[in-house]
């Protein structure tokens, strides 16, 4: 038994570990959002339509319909914020020390500079599906989607 637990904190199983990537299921938008529409403009008209959400009335068959409230229409107009993201990669990145342990291979500085740069795209676009998610539950969850950064503070 102790022999299995030193071999599953060994360095180069712990390495696997921390180097697994899982991926961001997208559950909320595939489920709730699955339509997507895209946009070159500068600004997004939303169209909101609002119903009273009461329950239809109930009248004897001899008695005329009772009059409703319709739905109430409203356009707003919104300019999306957009989502940027830097990362920096220094020469001591990719020189010397990488996170592979030694016995992985002999890999050149450009190996290294290609890694770190497709890491740093792979884990970019997680975080947009993060982004995306989040902002999918907090319209699922209030019907409001705040977007609050550097220099924009709106309500979608």
């Amino acid at each position: 038994m102790d022999d299995e637990l030193a071999i599953l904190f060994e360095s180069r199983r712990l390495m696997e570990i921390a180097l697994a990537v899982f991926p961001t299921s997208g559950y909320l938008q595939r489920t709730y959002f699955s339509i997507e529409e895209n946009s070159e403009e500068e600004n997004i008209d939303i169209l909101l339509k609002k119903g009273s959400r009461t329950l239809a009335p109930f009248v004897s068959p001899l008695i005329a319909g009772k009059v409703v409230k319709g739905l109430s229409r409203s356009v707003t107009t919104v300019k999306p914020a957009y989502i940027k993201q830097k990362f920096i990669t220094k020469a001591t990145d990719v020189i010397g020390r990488t996170n592979a342990p030694i016995y992985v291979g002999n890999e050149t500085p450009l190996d290294r500079v290609i890694e770190k740069i497709t890491e740093e795209l792979e884990e970019g676009d997680r975080a947009i599906e993060r982004r995306v998610e989040w902002m999918c539950s907090q319209i699922l969850q209030t019907g409001f989607c705040p977007i609050k950064g550097d220099g924009i503070d709106e309500v979608i």
